[in-house]
C-alpha cells in the first residue's frame, strides 16, 4: 500500500515538474528578437509607461528583454514618472500606452496588434 502512494506522488511531481519545465522553455524560446524592436522604432511606435506599473511590466514580458531594451535605447519607452511634463503634453492618463504614428492605444497590446499597425513581422529567438 505505502509503495503505491510514493508511485502515485512521484508520477504527479515528475507531471508538475514536467508541465512547468516545458513551459518555461517554451515561453523562453518564444522571446522576441531585437530586429522586432527595431522594427518598432522605426515606425514611430512610442511605449508611454512607469517602472511600477504591473501592466507595463506584462507589456515588457509579451515584448521580451530584446525587443524591450531596443525601446529603451532608441526613445521608443518613455518613462513617465520621470518625464512629466512630456507625458503631461501627450494627454497620457494611464499606463502603458502606446502612441503609434499619432494615434494612441491605451493599455496593454498584444503582439498582434502591434504587428497590424505597424507592419513588423514578430521574429522569435
Amino acid at each position: 500500500m505505502k509503495k503505491s502512494i510514493w508511485v502515485i506522488i512521484l508520477i504527479l511531481a515528475l507531471g508538475i515538474f514536467g508541465y512547468y519545465g516545458i513551459t518555461a522553455f517554451v515561453i523562453k524560446g518564444n522571446t522576441l528578437s531585437s530586429e522586432f524592436g527595431q522594427c518598432l522604432i522605426d515606425n514611430k511606435a512610442i511605449m508611454y509607461g512607469s517602472a511600477t506599473c504591473i501592466h507595463c511590466q506584462s507589456q515588457k514580458e509579451l515584448l521580451g528583454r530584446k525587443a524591450t531594451q531596443i525601446l529603451y535605447d532608441n526613445q521608443g519607452y518613455i518613462e513617465c514618472p520621470e518625464n512629466q511634463k512630456l507625458c503631461e503634453s501627450k494627454a497620457i492618463t494611464g499606463y502603458p500606452t502606446w502612441i503609434i504614428n499619432g494615434t494612441k492605444y491605451e493599455g496593454v497590446q498584444s503582439i498582434e496588434l502591434l504587428s497590424s499597425i505597424t507592419g513588423c513581422e514578430p521574429s522569435y529567438e
